[in-house]
């Protein structure tokens, strides 16, 4: 059986059973759900990790595949290399660490901007406020070809068991002492692959000073800006009024006050919809904390 197709087949299936046991279990849930972060925005490190989730078990389903079109299914062993149980490592620890900064510091000056769902963008992935993010995104590249790495000896292996007469060296459990034969990623990479998340995650770090203060502080400018805001339009609009019904002013004049009137009010209206988003946003928080 060609082992590229193998591949593709493995792939197929692990993601059509994450599809089943989503579709019983929590139909009323996206897919999408696994990618966000706390703040909202699809988060990069949740994307690693869903990926290599992916990557792994279809490696196992392939293998399978393999053993059962040679009929020696009963030769199959669940095991991996050193290197690939360092790489989950690396994947879920940043997961698991970037969750937690955000955990401990629910609103920085990134957090305390909204995300809706309807505002979710994939660019968040290798963006931040700033603009492009080097770190997110050379995290992003290095995820990619990692995986495409370990796919392309995983396809060698595959070709190996297809033909191999003793399977013993390729199914040697982690910590036995020997290397053997299992699909593996050189480790010089991974050190590469660590400094790339160490990079990530002090991004991550940088952010977190006075969250909680910045957003109530915010927030309070806002509502604060809208009360003189709201004067202001009541004003326009009484001398609005005056100027409609006074003979002498010209219409070219009755029609600049009208658009001033439209311009605040539009602003008064986005200003509302922010602060109401950012209340809505700390209820869900305080609702799930």
């Amino acid at each position: 059986m060609n082992t590229i197709l193998t591949i593709v087949l493995a792939l197929a299936i692990v993601v059509s059973l994450f599809w089943a046991i989503r579709w019983f279990l929590a139909r009323n849930f996206s897919f999408a759900d696994f990618l966000v972060g706390d703040s909202g925005k699809y988060s990069l490190s949740r994307l690693q990790a869903a990926v290599w989730a992916v990557v792994i078990i279809a490696y196992q389903v392939a293998v399978i595949i393999t053993l059962m079109a040679r009929g020696k299914f009963s030769e199959f062993n669940l095991v991996f290399s050193e290197e690939t149980i360092w790489l989950l490592g690396l994947s879920y620890g940043s997961y698991i660490t970037v969750k937690g900064i955000s955990s401990a510091a629910t609103t920085t000056t990134e957090a305390a901007r909204v995300v809706l769902p309807s505002q979710r963008k994939w660019s968040d992935l290798i963006t931040s406020d700033e603009g492009l993010d080097l770190s997110r995104f050379q995290m992003l590249i290095w995820t990619i070809i990692a995986a495409w790495v370990f796919l392309n000896d995983v396809e060698t292996y595959l070709t190996n068991i297809e033909t191999a007469a003793d399977l013993k060296p390729y199914f040697i459990s982690f910590g036995s002492g020997e290397s053997g034969k299992l699909p593996t990623v050189d480790m010089s990479f991974l050190v590469l692959m660590g400094l790339s998340q160490g990079a990530y995650i002090g991004r991550k770090l940088v952010p977190s000073h006075k969250v909680a203060e910045f957003r109530e502080e915010y927030l309070s400018e806002l509502e604060s800006e809208l009360s003189t805001l709201t004067l202001g339009i009541r004003f326009k609009e009484s001398e609005f009024e005056l100027i409609q019904e006074s003979p002498t002013v010209p219409a070219a004049e009755k029609l600049r006050a009208h658009q001033e009137l439209g311009v605040l009010k539009k602003k008064r209206e986005k200003m509302e919809r922010e602060i109401e988003e950012i209340k809505k946003f700390k209820t869900e928080r305080f609702a799930q904390g």
